[in-house]
């Protein structure tokens, strides 16, 4: 819609405040940071109204909602929001100059904002925003002083540029073109990032404003230096969700002093989406913004601009930031007599006995910052950010030099990090303790071979033996511990008992009763001064009993229980049972049982061994009694003792794919920490593996590991697993070495080569002869088989070309290397005259033997052969005058006289 309703009010008022300048950042103040007339794409008034968007924030960029926005004369035009933003219509005839209202404070004033301005009523909307500055310590200014005509009464306004303040370092918007004087736009890819280069106009950047497409997100912005690949600048500062604000009521915002930059250079503002993933935004199709360029991850789009603006501000105050850590060795002890220094700048400290530094009076930028001392290895941190008045944290472990490092994860039998296990090393004394989730790291740690063991409170102990650290490498050792057994609890039931349900039926704490037949009463039964307390079951005609289910019990070793009963009748027949796998059903196929005994009159003691299944076993102690009388079981001291693992063994041979042994092999299993490494033959043995399902591993350093899932371990036997280990990488480039720059055969060619292949050796050659180096064009790819040397006759060379020959290398497991070439030779037309030279074409390469050197100066020659006027000149080698020397080079006229150029003399 069009409206075009005349009005002059417009004109006046802007007269009255467009006078304003830079504004300070004082306490208590609403400071205006920008305006600026947007373009019709960017408008977002309800049904096309002329709008003004105002955002509010503090200098700490968090949005201000509540805030009142009035006009000059106090009239209220609304409240922002909980995005601190608020949209507000503008009415003809008015034109409104807006501030802040809020009570103890004052606030900068706009222009007033008209829609309705001459020559014409077209597209007139505006946003702007204000920070509210509390901190007098460190005083700004925005650069108010605006770019463009405002309100202009003479000419067209499609004529003009749209006027927006110079604290907008980049601003988009085209007034020149489209409709209603707008910009045009275009959709951009979607890309993983976005972004655009602008020059800062401040020392800060505070905000920006970026149209992206498609549903509601958040994105993330960062400033770097330069351009798309630069260092980050700074922090990262998230939008507001573009689902709940269209895109005119979103600004994004930094805390003031959190991205310092330098006002006249490039930066770039790179977008991103939060949490991951690809976006697109409205680019502008025309090159309005002289000072930068749209990009597409790092690809830049001449004459496009990002759709969205950055502002930017002048602090003053601080000027200088500090740089402070602890610096401590692979031990994580304090490290004294550090240097800790930046790589610019020439700033630096030294640690204190404590470890501690701190490097003060450093200018706003970004730092690589590099620890070093004698006898450590020296580490350096890049893109760190210093800020005016602020301390940037770098903390370094530095390793002793020779030292590597043992990592990895201590989990319990469900996969569960266990926290505070203890990780220790045979020898040196290396030690460190897991994190919450179950990972730890040594650092520090001299090169050798170590058993590494890991303990923790209420689990069995684990070692994994034979463990290599290399200078500079990370070993990985991964633990499964197992709950530690924790053996049978008031076996002798003397820790007293519970009603179960009545004081007629009293089952032993600990225990649980069960009855398969009949109705018995069960008891705390005393027996005499040497055994006290008894379990006891009584009645006639009844099955019955009792079990505990023990925790802790490590799958594969053997476990004994052991119970004393005692039948007052013949009738009462005993058992005792384990169920392996830890079940609580006296009737399960699973339970193991002793043979019955029906012993009367005396205590006997029963036993029962099974291999536990599970980590947890179940122990049963059942009687029964056949007769009609009321006969009595006695149960006392139950035990139940861990036997130790029945274990296996897994071993085999680590091969290449030709069958040869690999010696230095580490062959592991992904659970229990059980590894070897393979000797001479390939050959390797993992003993004393307890029983299950494990996957195997053999790696070594330049080879592909190798894994092979579902190895069953059973006790008492042996699980043979074997590998082949193909070649991790191709043999090396070969270097490539041909008779000099000339020859004089136009037949033969000769080259000799080097490669290698440390793991399974060179194969095959081949070679090429060519024009160019990895050309074929004389000699196409040829075997030399493992010959390192080639002649190749039979040739019709010319006397114009360089030619190059290139070689390749394949290993045993068929992986070529990248080609080498040597570095050209060229043939030689032997002559014995300069005059003979004289008469062949320039480019063509001759030899001419029996020449007198009459002139030297610099690196170039005069040679002759008879009088003097054959003499020709020779640039590139030098001799004595007087000397009779064989010139080789190629033919060329510089400036009409005769020159051989390259020249080798000899």
């Amino acid at each position: 819609m069009i409206i075009r309703s005349r009005w002059l009010f417009a004109v006046v008022a802007v007269a009255v405040f467009i006078s304003l300048g830079g504004s300070g950042l004082a306490a208590g103040k609403y400071c205006l940071a920008f305006w600026r007339e947007t373009g019709y794409y960017e408008k977002g008034g309800t049904g096309g109204m002329h709008i003004i968007n105002v955002h509010v924030w503090d200098e700490n960029g968090n949005p201000l909602p509540g805030k009142q926005i009035v006009n000059d004369s106090g009239l209220n035009l609304g409240t922002t929001d909980s995005n601190g933003q608020v949209e507000i219509a503008i009415y003809e005839p008015n034109a409104y100059a807006l501030k802040v209202n809020d009570p103890g404070t004052t606030s900068d004033v706009t222009p007033g904002f008209s829609s309705t301005r001459p020559p014409d009523w077209g597209h007139y909307c505006f946003e702007c925003g204000f920070i509210y500055k509390s901190d007098a310590s460190n005083p700004g200014t925005f650069d108010l002083t605006y770019d463009g005509v405002f309100n202009s009464s003479a000419g067209q306004p499609c004529e003009l540029s749209a006027p927006k303040t110079r604290s907008l370092a980049f601003y988009s918007t085209n007034p020149n073109l489209g409709y209603y004087c707008s910009d045009q736009r275009e959709a951009g890819n979607e890309v993983a990032s976005i972004g655009q280069t602008f020059k800062a106009t401040g020392n800060r950047v505070v905000a920006c404003k970026v149209h992206v497409r498609g549903s509601g997100i958040r994105y993330v912005a960062r400033i770097r230096e330069g351009g798309p690949t630069g260092p980050y600048v700074g922090t990262a500062a998230v939008s507001p969700y573009t689902g709940d604000m269209e895109y005119s009521k979103t600004l994004t915002k930094w805390p003031i002093n959190a991205v310092q930059v330098v006002p006249g250079n490039t930066y770039y503002l790179e977008i991103t989406r939060q949490g991951g993933g690809t976006l697109s935004a409205y680019r502008i199709a025309n090159d309005n913004y002289g000072f930068g360029n749209y990009y597409e991850n790092t690809t830049s789009f001449a004459s496009r601009e990002l759709e969205g603006h950055v502002c930017c501000a002048t602090v003053g105050g601080l000027t200088t930031g500090t740089i402070a850590g602890t610096v401590r060795d692979g031990l994580n002890n304090p490290l004294q007599g550090v240097t800790v220094s930046t790589n610019t700048g020439g700033y630096s400290a030294t640690t204190a006995a404590d470890g501690t530094y701190a490097i003060t009076g450093i200018a706003p930028g970004t730092y690589s910052v590099t620890a070093s001392k004698v006898g450590y290895q020296t580490v350096t941190h890049t893109d760190k950010q210093v800020i005016a008045g602020s301390t940037t944290t770098v903390d370094f472990n530095l390793n002793a030099i020779g030292g590597g490092a043992i990592s990895g994860y201590v989990k319990n039998q469900s996969g569960v990090g266990i926290s505070g296990a203890v990780i220790t090393t045979n020898t040196g004394g290396y030690s460190a303790t897991s994190a919450s989730d179950g990972s730890y790291t040594i650092n520090g740690v001299a090169a050798g071979t170590y058993d590494v063991t890991a303990s923790a409170t209420g689990y069995i102990q684990s070692t994994v033996y034979s463990q290599t650290v290399n200078a500079g490498q990370t070993t990985t050792v991964n633990f499964t511990l197992v709950n530690a057994f924790q053996g049978l609890k008031n076996g002798n039931f003397e820790g007293g008992f519970y009603n179960d349900p009545d004081v007629d039926h009293k089952t032993a704490n600990e225990w649980r009763k069960f009855i398969s037949s009949g109705a018995p009463k069960h008891g705390q039964r005393y027996y005499d001064t040497s055994r006290v307390w008894t379990q006891s079951f009584y009645e006639a005609n009844w099955t019955a009993g009792i079990y505990q289910q023990v925790l802790g019990a490590v799958p594969g070793h053997k476990y004994t229980f052991k119970a004393d009963v005692y039948g007052t009748n013949t009738a009462v027949s005993k058992w005792i049972g384990i169920d392996p796998k830890g079940g609580n059903n006296p009737s399960s196929a699973d339970v193991q049982w002793t043979a019955a005994n029906t012993t009367s009159g005396s205590w006997i003691t029963m036993t029962k061994q099974v291999t536990a299944q599970n980590s947890t076993i179940t122990v049963f102690v059942k009687g029964q009694n056949t007769s009609a009388a009321n006969n009595e079981l006695w149960i006392d001291n139950c035990t139940l003792t861990d036997d130790g693992a029945t274990v296996g063994t897994i071993s085999g041979y680590v091969r290449d794919n030709a069958g040869n042994g690999i010696s230095g092999a580490t062959v592991s299993t992904n659970s229990g920490g059980y590894s070897a490494t393979s000797g001479a033959g390939g050959a390797y043995t993992i003993a004393g593996v307890v029983p299950g399902t494990y996957n195997v591993t053999a790696s070594k350093s330049g080879w592909q590991s190798q894994t092979q899932t579902g190895k069953t371990v059973s006790s008492d036997t042996t699980t043979t697993v074997n590998f082949n280990l193909t070649d991790a990488s191709a043999p090396t480039t070969p270097v490539v070495t041909d008779d000099g720059s000339y020859t004089t055969s136009s037949t033969s060619l000769h080259a000799t080569w080097s490669a290698s292949d440390p793991e399974t050796g060179i194969a095959e050659y081949q070679y090429a002869i060519g024009t160019t180096p990895g050309g074929t064009n004389v000699v196409s790819w040829t075997s030399t088989g493992t010959t390192a040397s080639v002649t190749k006759t039979g040739l019709s060379l010319n006397y114009t070309s360089t030619y190059y020959i290139s070689v390749r290398a394949r290993n045993a497991d068929n992986q070529w290397s990248s080609l080498g070439s040597s570095d050209g030779i060229r043939v030689a037309r032997v002559l014995n005259s300069v005059s003979a030279a004289k008469s062949y074409a320039d480019g063509e390469c001759v030899r001419i033997t029996g020449t007198v050197v009459t002139a030297k100066y610099g690196n170039c020659l005069y040679v002759r052969t008879g009088v003097r006027s054959s003499g020709i000149k020779v640039t590139g080698a030098t001799a004595n005058e007087g000397t009779t020397v064989t010139v080789t080079g190629v033919l060329s006229t510089v400036n009409g006289e005769r020159v051989i150029t390259g020249a080798v003399v000899e």
